[in-house]
């Protein structure tokens, strides 16, 4: 996908470690239960003319529920090969190089499994934009 395409913005990448391994379809679908609720968590962005045709403005475009089952697979990932901290942190340095699909929601989740220390990692990836900090704490 074509760079001017993607939606760039300042991200928000939390960590939660667990002991055992992740299965990325359980994660895909506690995911699903719990953010699509949440009107953001199922939205796109859209760039709109503005008033009176004067400059852009971004709005929220909600999905339908099938929409979103269907992005289910490119939202949560399992990338391979990450076993290291310098590789969790090369992972990491990447996302924020990456802008976002304009046809998905501002949020990706990785459920990353054997790491070097034997836990597994879920790490999500979320705009600024959508939520900072403390605003994920309601989630």
């Amino acid at each position: 996908q074509k760079a001017k395409d993607q939606l760039i913005g300042v991200y928000i990448i939390p960590f939660i470690y667990f002991k055992n391994a992740l299965d990325v379809e359980n994660v895909r679908r506690t995911l699903f239960q719990k953010l699509m609720p949440i009107a953001r968590f199922r939205s796109r962005v859209e760039s709109i003319a503005g008033p009176f045709g004067i400059g852009r403005r971004s709005v929220y475009v909600e999905l339908d529920p099938q929409t979103m089952k269907a992005s289910l697979e490119e939202l949560v990932t399992a990338p391979a090969g990450l076993r290291t901290e310098r590789d969790l942190d090369q992972f990491v340095s990447d996302l924020y190089s990456q802008g976002w699909d304009p046809r998905l929601p501002l949020w990706r989740a990785y459920a990353i499994n054997n790491l070097e220390d034997g836990r597994s990692l879920l790490m999500l990836k979320i705009d600024h934009a959508m939520a900072d900090g403390v605003g994920l704490l309601e989630v």
